[in-house]
């Protein structure tokens, strides 16, 4: 259990920390389809935890909650664009079409499309 527990502390580190620290407004260079698949499903943890919190304990805590997620989400969007136009870059798509998403019910599905598609540089 102790080991999973470190492999899952490393990963995390690698993965999300590490992008936040070393390149929060990087917009240039690529990122392959693992690196941001990892990054994408630890912020979506992260984002995702204040709703699930607000759902548990809805009247408690439930404005310093609010604030608490949205200052997150905040601090996050900056890097989570930036890592996205990377990924787009390494697929060798043009970074416009992740205003695509601003498209009502069609538009962000058509973006997670185009972020999932294979890189062009095989290694």
């Amino acid at each position: 259990m102790e080991l999973y527990k470190e492999e899952i502390k490393s990963l995390v580190m690698k993965n999300f920390v590490e992008v936040l620290k070393t390149q929060y407004m990087d917009f240039y260079g690529k990122t392959n389809l693992t690196d941001f698949t990892r990054y994408f499903l630890i912020w979506l943890g992260v984002v995702g935890f204040f709703p699930a919190l607000e759902m548990i304990f809805p009247v408690f805590f439930m404005p310093a909650i609010r604030i608490i997620g949205g200052l997150i989400s905040i601090a996050l969007i900056m890097p989570t664009i930036a890592i996205a136009i990377r990924r787009l870059n390494d697929a060798q798509i043009s970074p416009w079409y992740l205003l695509a998403a601003l498209i009502p019910a069609v538009g962000p599905l058509f973006v997670v499309f185009l972020l999932c598609a294979e890189s062009k540089n095989k290694k």
